[in-house]
């Protein structure tokens, strides 16, 4: 998959050319990660998935955690760290995932919330995570 391809085509149910293809309601998410071709289906180290758009509200943010909660996502399995910051105008969200596949389920419940929202999907930043360093518990 070349750099240039998009991670999303919005529009019709249709194929996207390249590795590992998940398709949602009116989009397709195609496995790209950068500076490496990976295996269809095949990610069992963590995952960071970084959206960042021109433009998104506190408001927005809030009202899409809102929706995850009522439908039951609140706290989708393997999902490590999900951390949101930025400007309130122009927030962004980073996650860290077990694996792309878990990521992959729950973009399929968050891309109907995201819509009903009124906010556009935007393509996400995915990358390998090398090593995870926790921060020390209270006593």
């Amino acid at each position: 998959m070349s750099p240039s391809q998009p991670l999303f085509t919005l529009g019709q149910w249709r194929p996207v050319q390249g590795p590992q293809v998940v398709e949602l309601a009116g989009a397709t998410m195609a496995g790209r990660r950068k500076g490496r071709r990976k295996v269809a289906g095949r990610s069992s180290m963590p995952v960071l998935c970084k959206f960042e758009r021109p433009s998104f509200t506190a408001s927005q943010y809030d009202e899409i955690i809102k929706l995850l909660e009522e439908a039951g996502w609140s706290a989708p399995e393997g999902r490590r760290y999900h951390v949101c910051y930025g400007q309130p105008g122009k927030l962004r969200v980073i996650q860290v995932w077990d694996s792309e596949q878990q990521l992959r389920t729950y973009y399929q419940a968050l891309y109907p919330i995201l819509l009903k929202v009124g906010v556009a999907p935007v393509e996400p930043y995915l990358e390998d995570v090398y090593h995870i360093l926790e921060g020390r518990q209270p006593c």
